[in-house]
C-alpha cells in the first residue's frame, strides 16, 4: 500500500463542521461515527477521491490563536467558483484569488473552525528560470 497522508481536522462542534465543509467545497461524507452524546468520534468526508477526516476536540489540541500550521490546499478545475461557494457558505477571504507568478490562480480562506483552505487552479506552467526572475525581481523591490 503506498503512503498516503490525510488531514484529520478538530472541529467544534464537528457535526456542524461535517456540513459546512459539504456545504462550502462539495464534499461528500463518506461515513460518521457519532457518540451517545453527539458528538462525532471520527468521520470521513471525501472530496473528489481526497479523504479529509473529522472530529470533535475529544482531548486533542485545538487550531492554535495565532492560526493554524496547516493550509489545506484545493487544486480545482474552476477556483473562482470554489472560492465564491466558500464564501457564500461563511469563509473569511484571508489572501484574495489572483494569479500567481507560479502559474496558480490561487487565494486562501479560513472556514469558522479556524482552518485555512488554499484553493487554486493552474492557468500556466512557467519554467524555474522563468519563476526565479520574477522572484528576483520582487525582492528587488
Amino acid at each position: 500500500m503506498p503512503t498516503s497522508v490525510t488531514p484529520y481536522l478538530s472541529c467544534t462542534p464537528a457535526s456542524e463542521a461535517l456540513e459546512f465543509y459539504q456545504k462550502a467545497f462539495g464534499a461528500t461524507l463518506a461515513m460518521s461515527m457519532p457518540l451517545p452524546d453527539g458528538q462525532i468520534m471520527h468521520a470521513t468526508l471525501m472530496l473528489d477521491e481526497a479523504m479529509i477526516y473529522v472530529s470533535d476536540n475529544l482531548g486533542g489540541g485545538e487550531p492554535p490563536s495565532g492560526g493554524p500550521g496547516v493550509t489545506i490546499h484545493l487544486q480545482v478545475d474552476d477556483c473562482d467558483a470554489v472560492f465564491e461557494k466558500a464564501i457564500d457558505a461563511g469563509c473569511i477571504v484571508l489572501m484574495p484569488l489572483e494569479d500567481q507568478f507560479w502559474g496558480d490562480r490561487y487565494g486562501q480562506l479560513q472556514d469558522p473552525y479556524g482552518h485555512v483552505w488554499g484553493v487554486a487552479t493552474t492557468k500556466s506552467t512557467p519554467t524555474p528560470e522563468e519563476m526565479a526572475a520574477v522572484m528576483q525581481a520582487m525582492a528587488q523591490q
